[in-house]
């Protein structure tokens, strides 16, 4: 559970550097939304391998 929530807590810089600065051209806007997709992915796949580990050690250690 403590790894689980250590990833919660890596999260939440992320969250406050999606707020977007006024006066950006579209372009680089969509720019910047494809690149905080991909951190969100990526994000999101290593708090799932953090779970799998987690119940998986949890598994071994019963």
């Amino acid at each position: 559970m403590e790894l689980m929530m250590a990833l919660v807590k890596k999260l939440s810089p992320v969250a406050r550097a999606t707020t977007s600065e006024d006066g950006k051209s579209s372009t680089a806007s969509t720019r910047d939304a494809e690149a905080q997709r991909k951190r969100a992915r990526t994000l999101g796949k290593q708090q799932q391998a953090a779970e799998r580990i987690a119940a998986a050690t949890g598994q071994l250690s019963s």
